[in-house]
């Protein structure tokens, strides 16, 4: 989820493969510094892009051409991709959770998964869309569920 200008982790499952990795609940990173919090700063509007920025150089976190593109890449395909990194060709993912044109958190799936582009039409990565859409249509039937309790502060005046 989104708590001022970084991703917090608030659950975590194991996976099901012989070798699993559980990320730790609580980890924060900035939005740009990890493809889950790219996956909720694409959806902000240009002007919270914008401020976002200039936050992030103000902390030192990098901002560079290719951050653009990779942001106007989740906005196209309504994916992030990770970094391959263990064989050199597999991804992990993030999806954001769409309510109304904001995304509200992200869903990730931390582990090499994804060779070469998404295809929004083949297994697993539409059984994956189809847990992001149960996501959304419970934040929309419940949204007292999903409310930030931070979101009346400004973002950077949140440090973690």
């Amino acid at each position: 989820v989104r708590l001022g200008w970084y991703s917090v982790r608030i659950a975590s499952s194991p996976g099901m493969a012989e070798v699993t990795n559980v990320p730790t609940v609580g980890e924060a990173r900035a939005l740009g510094d990890s493809y889950a919090g790219k996956a909720i700063l694409a959806f902000l509007s240009d002007a919270e892009i914008a401020r976002y920025r200039v936050w992030a150089e103000a902390h030192d976190i990098a901002w560079t051409e290719r951050s653009d593109r990779d942001l106007r890449s989740v906005r196209k395909n309504s994916v992030a991709l990770g970094r391959a990194e263990l064989d050199g060709s597999a991804m992990p993912v993030a999806f954001p959770i769409m309510v109304r044109d904001l995304a509200i958190a992200a869903l990730s799936i931390d582990a090499p998964v994804l060779d070469g582009p998404p295809d929004p039409d083949s297994s697993p990565f539409a059984d994956w869309r189809a847990i992001v859409t149960q996501f959304e249509h419970l934040a929309r039937a419940q949204p007292a569920l999903f409310e930030n309790p931070f979101a009346h502060l400004d973002p950077g005046t949140i440090m973690l």
